[in-house]
């Protein structure tokens, strides 16, 4: 009875520990699965949405200037007309007034469907509209994107109801101001206005799928709702809605909604300020979850069933056995090594048992002996395995920095004709070079450097003009002995994830000061830094490492942080090795102690 209730105690621990753990890992991954999917999403929509007005301006600047657009060449009277408008020119007539008007016109009718309308503004007020002459400056006067201040750049209105037509003030509105400069003075002489429907934002929008009640909406700077499936709800402003309660101060977060549970994950355009907001309720993303719990349930109930059933049975055959032998035990516990079990050739446990302790009982002295040479022999052995990781983890980090390099060098080949290709692959060759020098375990730091700053100048190639990166060691630390390549990994990690997922607008900097006769080095960035679960983990990891050694590594350490804390602990002790300090949004502090001894100093480190 006590080995069925204990199984049954631990079965049941067992299975609501598992329980736990599958509904947070499952739910951890289904919310990261969710925000993978829809930041490529909403980052694509906005690239879309990004290009689109991009290619809507670009494609007015020869109606503008003339004399061609859309391919379709404008006749001689046609060509440099607008721009003859905007500078008053005196001799232009009604009949040119009309011509702008079909210059407009044609523009929409070989362009964008979906332009609702065109309007040109003079600096001095005159309107121009592709409706024809029974628009004026009255009808106008109410809309946004007249009352809106004049800007050097293009400027987008988000969504309104237009004013000025009766037939279309049901139809939501996006309208495009850009300013026109004269090709004569290059000073601003006025604008156009291009009012467009939501039909081309809702081809692109409807590209997106998330769940089955899951959707993508576009909210402005101001809060304006440019799109939302809801259509009431375009052209408002978010806070006069029920989306008010939502919160976007992150980009990825879980927020509660009329009483249920959403998941929630925006991408802001540059171009534009606008939010591309994915929204789904997260009870469509966990769909699984419920089948994952009867299942375990389902596997508790078998488990307390054969429970029942087998070990009272099995439980009887088991322990008469092993009390015999408890006995023979106690005897030679007492100093009776002639004690001996009945053995049975067999392939049964209980005679395997019971011959191991016959071998056991008859040589007990020998074995002693033979434990000590094994000791010895394991100690040895463990030396030999730490010097041959050494060398596999060294060898093993090789090739990582040769092919990201490559591949940079094979982008820029490919995009740009430039010198600069010829000094990437010099440095490239001197890295590679050093490289293959792993056999000798230790550098000095000035060398070490040296190999950093060749690093450092690939990566201010591929991120030509917001990347920093600076090197402020004193001279008297550049004697110093450290572990060959260990510096690098770390900066090439920074680079991996601080600069990178910043567009290259970051920076790296290296430093080193002395503590308590050992030289810390830091390795510091300006990225996004790490949650503190991810920072707890990770220096975790390190401990495990100095403290267990070899046990806690795995094949998939074999490269990175861990790659280089593990051979400095290897090569200077438990003491040494990196820490990791992190402020989220603010970055990243890798810190890497090692003996400071100089080139000079003749302790033997790895003794």
């Amino acid at each position: 009875m006590k080995m069925v209730i204990g199984f049954m105690s631990i079965s049941l621990i067992a299975v609501t520990l598992m329980a736990v753990f599958a509904h947070n890992n499952y739910s951890s991954a289904t919310k990261q699965d969710f925000y993978s999917i829809a930041e490529q999403a909403v980052t694509r929509t906005n690239y879309q949405m990004d290009l689109y007005f991009s290619q809507l301006e670009q494609s007015t600047y020869t109606t503008i200037a003339g004399p061609i657009t859309s391919g379709v060449s404008l006749n001689s009277h046609e060509s440099g007309l607008i721009q003859k408008w905007l500078s008053k020119n005196n001799s232009l007539t009604k009949a040119d007034t009309r011509t702008i008007e079909n210059i407009l016109n044609k523009y929409i009718a070989l362009n964008y469907s979906e332009i609702a309308g065109m309007f040109l503004v003079s600096n001095e007020g005159d309107l121009i509209s592709s409706t024809g002459t029974t628009i004026s400056i009255e009808h106008v006067i109410n809309e946004p994107w007249f009352s809106s201040s004049d800007s050097k750049e293009s400027k987008i209105i988000p969504t309104y109801y237009t004013n000025y037509n009766s037939s279309r003030k049901d139809t939501a509105m996006i309208s495009l101001i850009i300013p026109i400069y004269s090709v004569d003075t290059v000073k601003q002489s006025g604008k156009l206005i291009i009012s467009l429907k939501l039909s081309e934002i809702i081809n692109i929008l409807g590209q997106t799928q998330l769940g089955e009640t899951g959707y993508v909406f576009v909210v402005a700077e101001d809060g304006t709702i440019v799109f939302h499936p809801n259509a009431s709800w375009i052209g408002q402003n978010i806070k006069d809605t029920s989306l008010h309660q939502l919160d976007f101060t992150a980009t990825r977060s879980i927020q509660w909604l009329n009483e249920e549970e959403h998941l929630i994950s925006y991408h802001e355009s540059e171009q534009t300020g606008w939010k591309v907001i994915a929204f789904v309720p997260f009870h469509e993303m966990a769909s699984g979850l419920m089948i994952a719990r009867n299942s375990t349930l389902l596997v508790a109930i078998i488990l307390f069933v054969l429970i029942m059933v087998l070990v009272p049975v099995l439980s009887n055959g088991l322990l008469q056995p092993i009390i015999q032998l408890k006995n023979l035990m106690l005897r030679v516990q007492n100093g009776d090594l002639k004690a001996r079990a009945e053995y049975i050739q067999g392939a049964d446990e209980m005679q395997v048992l019971n011959l191991t302790f016959n071998k056991m009982a008859g040589n007990l002295d020998e074995l002693i002996n033979t434990v000590t040479d094994l000791r010895i022999r394991e100690v040895q052995l463990q030396l030999k395995q730490k010097e041959a990781l050494v060398q596999v983890l060294q060898n093993q980090i090789n090739p990582h920095l040769l092919y990201n390099t490559l591949d940079i060098i094979k982008s820029i080949a490919y995009l740009e004709d430039v010198p600069m290709i010829e000094k990437m692959c010099a440095n490239l060759a001197s890295i590679y070079r050093y490289t293959a020098q792993l056999s000798k375990l230790e550098v000095e730091l000035n060398e070490e450097l040296d190999h950093v700053r060749k690093y450092l100048e690939i990566i201010h190639v591929r991120f030509t003009l917001h990347f920093q990166s600076e090197i402020y060691v004193n001279e008297k630390f550049l004697g110093a002995r450290i572990v060959n390549f260990t510096i690098q990994p770390i900066v090439e990690n920074a680079i991996k994830y601080a600069v990178e997922p910043l567009k290259g607008k970051a920076a790296v900097i290296i430093s080193a000061y002395i503590e308590q006769d050992d030289l810390i080095i830091e390795i510091a960035d300006n990225g996004p830094g790490m949650t503190a679960c991810m920072l707890e983990d990770l220096n975790q990891k390190l401990q495990d490492i100095t403290h267990s050694g070899l046990d806690k590594l795995t094949a998939a350490d074999t490269v990175g942080l861990i790659n280089v804390h593990t051979r400095i602990v290897l090569q200077y002790g438990r003491e040494y090795g990196l820490s990791l300090t992190s402020f989220p949004e603010r970055g990243t502090i890798v810190s890497m102690r090692i003996p400071f001894v100089d080139q000079g100093d003749e302790r033997n480190i790895s003794q």
